[in-house]
């Protein structure tokens, strides 16, 4: 395999890990207003709901990849 096809395959790979962290957090978001109606929280506490959701997303995508 040449060198530019490796370049391009990694590309392929951040470039599809960042849609897919794009897309996730943008449910997160979109859901944000049920959340905070179901379960009667402010802006602060759905803040950090977000922020966790994105930290253990995170973590677990990052993971997934680790050997």
């Amino acid at each position: 395999m040449s060198y530019h096809v490796k370049q391009r395959i990694i590309l392929v790979i951040a470039l599809l890990s960042y849609f897919l962290t794009a897309l996730s957090n943008s449910i997160v978001i979109t859901g944000l207003t049920k959340i905070a109606a179901d379960l009667s929280m402010n802006q602060i506490t759905l803040s950090w709901v977000q922020n966790a959701y994105g930290l253990a997303f995170g973590s677990f995508f990052t993971a997934e990849w680790a050997p």
